[in-house]
């Protein structure tokens, strides 16, 4: 559980002028509606704030990301978020690097331990992440452009898109862009750079150039008539922070030009704050192409991979097989062309380069759903997600590595846009090295957290007070010791009604609530917490979502049983 040792650390102070700009900024906005997917609830359950990643092996020593519980408007969440960082504004050492107000409710800071301790009692704070290190996803022309438009190989050295991505806005989250290049002809809009905190995101790396001549470039983008906007967030060395990367998602959820697409050719490890500003960022309207990362590990184990709603990039060789850097399983959406791309680089209006990664597949993605924006501008996110996934050529990618979808991009006429299903496989930018296991931060697990189904439940011989429903085992070691159920996870449910019994050893006191998740935190639904260890919950006409339940000792130890019957 998550409930340990409350570690330290502290904020740095804007003072009464960025307090104000942080006011203003709220106040233009409305309340958030939309809801993020929700984290395992070991990792929300007992009260206070909640401490992630501060063992992570790429954390930045004493920087952190604070994010706030949401708000009923934006007025309370000034309110919270200004009094939360004027607790600690006048502590030395105190140091506010951003101010998140659309893609997340917080902000990002250095923080000394006599700082964190005082955050750890404010009853407005999610969590405190430790800010880590993310980079580029490149190994050190484009074929990628002409395999996209056909279904099989050889290549037959043209291309010829169903339209040019005209009237679609692709924001560019990585180092910046050479605005000047040739390959974009004064079709680069507003952009915003994090790493300086100004408007201008010039680039002095070439990645993120180079990514942007993949999506938009007049000789070797997929949608060469895309206006292109940087948002640089990864320094000239390709390495930046995951607080600089929020603050990039964040300026484009406030930012976004209708009908929008982000890329992120970029990654470093797991991270709550990061999966929940893209995934607000997808809720506000925004398509997200996402690398899939370059560690030949499974991509589920790096963020914004979790994510349901991102389109998630693996990488293919100029023969169609898996690039051999690429991750892959199932939260891997699609494959696309990405070893040894020619593309725009930043050192002339003219240069050229040529790179492998995932970071060079996932703009392939991004220019195709650029052109699927411009026959169909007012798509929702799941429209244009499925549209890219049907579209897709089956079954010719070459060893997609265990649990992969075998799907190669295609931009062609055909394949049909797929209606209004699910959002799809979880995005992920991953790639670059451990991540280092985020102790129960997401937990995508399992929408359902079904176990055990249609094994024990109500077949009236344990003496079930239920016909045809589930039935879970475990124990409790004493006073304060609990269980999730079902199977330690939530569980994804229709509409109706959920009913949970429980039955403790003799002689103990076993408590039973509910949970159900609202926009970022799980709440109590209901309880049952007589004196004894025989309880019971029944929640009437529920509207669809995600719930789970919860065994707790109030006094004693033993084995218990537990029923749940749900939509």
């Amino acid at each position: 559980m998550c409930s340990g040792t409350k570690l330290s650390s502290r904020i740095v102070a804007l003072g009464t002028l960025a307090l104000f700009f942080v006011t203003a900024a709220f106040a233009q906005r409305g309340p958030i509606t939309q809801q993020v997917k929700p984290v395992n609830p070991e990792f929300q359950h007992s009260e206070g704030v909640h401490l992630v990643d501060f063992s992570h092996p790429k954390r930045i020593p004493g920087e952190y990301i604070i994010v706030m519980k949401p708000q009923d408007d934006y007025s309370r969440a000034i309110d919270v978020t200004q009094d939360a960082i004027e607790s600690v504004a006048s502590l030395p050492g105190t140091e506010v690097q951003h101010v998140y107000f659309d893609a997340l409710n917080g902000f990002a800071a250095k923080l000394s331990k006599t700082s964190i301790k005082q955050l750890l009692d404010n009853p407005n704070i999610l969590w405190i992440e430790a800010n880590k290190r993310v980079s580029i996803d490149a190994t050190p022309g484009s074929w990628g452009q002409d395999r996209s438009d056909q279904r099989n190989l050889p290549l037959d050295d043209d291309y010829t898109p169903p339209n040019t991505g005209a009237g679609v806005h692709a924001y560019i989250i990585d180092t910046g862009i050479r605005t000047s290049h040739n390959e974009f002809s004064g079709r680069v809009g507003n952009g915003y750079d994090a790493v300086d905190n100004d408007n201008d995101p010039s680039d002095c790396n070439g990645h993120g150039t180079h990514v942007a001549g993949t999506v938009g470039g007049s000789s070797y983008g997929i949608a060469p008539s895309v206006t292109l906007h940087g948002v640089r967030v990864l320094n000239c060395n390709g390495s930046g922070s995951t607080a600089g990367v929020i603050g990039g998602v964040d300026w484009v959820t406030n930012n976004f030009i209708a009908p929008a697409v982000a890329n992120m050719s970029l990654g470093g490890g797991v991270s709550s704050s990061l999966d929940s500003a893209v995934q607000n960022s997808i809720n506000a309207g925004v398509v997200y192409a996402v690398a899939a990362g370059n560690s030949n590990a499974n991509a589920c184990n790096f963020s914004p991979a979790r994510l349901d709603a991102a389109l998630t990039v693996g990488s293919t060789t100029s023969s169609d097989g898996r690039s051999s850097f690429s991750n892959y399983g199932n939260c891997v959406d699609i494959f696309a062309p990405g070893s040894s791309i020619t593309s725009a680089w930043h050192t002339s209006n003219s240069a050229t380069n040529t790179i492998s990664g995932t970071s060079m597949a996932s703009p392939h993605v991004c220019g195709a759903t650029a052109l699927y924006l411009a026959d169909n501008p007012g798509a929702s996110v799941s429209q244009v997600f499925n549209g890219i996934v049907n579209n897709a050529t089956s079954g010719v990618v070459g060893n997609p590595g265990s649990g992969s979808p075998n799907l190669l991009l295609y931009v062609g006429e055909g394949g049909g846009d797929g209606g209004d299903g699910g959002d799809g496989g979880d995005g992920g930018d991953g790639g670059d090295g451990g991540d280092g296991g985020d102790g129960g931060d997401g937990g995508d697990g399992g929408d359902g957290g079904d176990g055990g189904d249609g094994g024990d439940g109500g077949d009236g011989g344990d003496g079930a007070p239920c016909s045809n429903c589930e039935h879970f085992q475990g124990s409790l070691s004493g006073n304060g010791d609990s269980d999730v159920q079902p199977n330690g996870n939530y569980y994804q449910s229709a509409a109706g009604s959920h009913e949970g019994w429980l039955e403790g050893a003799s002689g103990t006191d076993f408590d039973l609530r509910v949970y159900r998740w609202f926009y970022f935190w799980w709440i109590e639904a209901g309880s049952s917490t007589s004196a004894s260890s025989s309880e019971y919950i029944q929640l009437s006409n529920q509207s669809a979502g995600y719930y789970y339940w919860r065994v707790e000792s109030y006094s004693g130890a033993g084995a218990y049983d537990f029923w749940l019957k749900r939509p």
